[in-house]
């Protein structure tokens, strides 16, 4: 489970570099929007580069293609069948048929070099995208991860955004509900106001209540108040591990009660879920 991946542009290996060193628990290095289309090319090479040199990084490597109706996406799908790539970032998706045919061309170049299989993680940035979520989510095993695009989709959608993001609520709970549905991970989009760390929180906090389990970053200081809001607290922590040890130690009965309220099924589930977290980011894990 991913709660931060910190964008890198493909043509900027210095960047990239230090992106992948960061305290982000993944880098996306970006053959799409951050490469202008006459340095494609050089991006490519520049990203076949770091990938030679990063087959057995301590932290997730993610290479975000060009979109389905790109002429160079089939060159960037031969490029990320490499080992050291675990997850293949594809924008743009817009229908089930789109991410299914991706998934299938991206495992027939890992089998052809014999490369490590990477998930995919998928970015619905258009009304049409979003109208198919479900569908989209769903459409192949390799999927792991969907994401929102706010600024694309705004533009799409012709709406104009605000500050609390109040235009794109029951967007942004629909994809979620779609990432549940299928099994797969939310994660929230980047906020472009880089020196405003008050609003990623709050695009953080706003996300991780609908459901979102990690969030993009553009740049090295959005990474703190993410982690913050991403990672189980102190108070999260000693809750669900009350619940679970009340409900073990009570035989795992249909219902409970802990302190004064019921507890069930799904209750239960959400803490083992809270404390499984914690075992994944123990080094992470805030002390209040």
């Amino acid at each position: 489970m991913l709660r931060s991946l910190l964008f890198a542009p493909g043509d900027n290996q210095e960047i990239a570099e230090k992106a992948s060193e960061s305290k982000a628990d993944g880098v996306i290095l970006d053959l799409e929007d951050a490469v202008a289309p006459a340095k494609k090319k050089r991006a490519r090479q520049l990203v076949a580069e770091f990938l030679d040199g990063h087959e057995e990084a301590a932290t997730t490597i993610c290479v975000r293609i060009n979109s389905w109706n790109h002429a160079e996406q089939i060159t960037d799908i031969e490029l990320v069948a490499h080992d050291a790539v675990d997850v293949v970032v594809v924008p743009m998706v817009e229908t089930e048929r789109e991410a299914w045919h991706t998934a299938e061309m991206v495992e027939r170049f890992e089998t052809c070099k014999d490369a490590t299989s990477a998930s995919l993680f998928l970015i619905l940035e258009t009304a049409k995208g979003l109208a198919n979520a479900n569908e989209i989510a769903s459409a192949h095993e390799k999927i792991e991860m969907i994401s929102f695009g706010l600024a694309d989709y705004t533009a799409d959608a012709n709406i104009r955004s605000t500050e609390n993001r109040a235009e794109v609520l029951t967007q942004r709970a629909l994809l979620s509900n779609a990432a549940a549905a299928a099994n797969v991970q939310a994660f929230d989009f980047a906020t472009l106001e880089t020196e405003n760390l008050d609003r990623v929180r709050a695009d953080a906090v706003a996300a991780r209540q609908m459901g979102y389990t990690g969030k993009a970053a553009i740049h090295p200081t959005q990474l703190e108040p993410i982690h913050e809001v991403f990672t189980p607290d102190r108070e999260e922590i000693e809750r669900a591990r009350k619940i679970v040890e009340a409900y073990e130690e009570a035989g795992e009965p249909g219902v409970l009660t802990v302190d004064g309220e019921m507890v069930d099924k799904p209750v239960i589930e959400s803490a083992r879920d809270t404390l499984a977290l914690v075992d994944e980011y123990t080094s992470s894990v805030k002390s209040e």
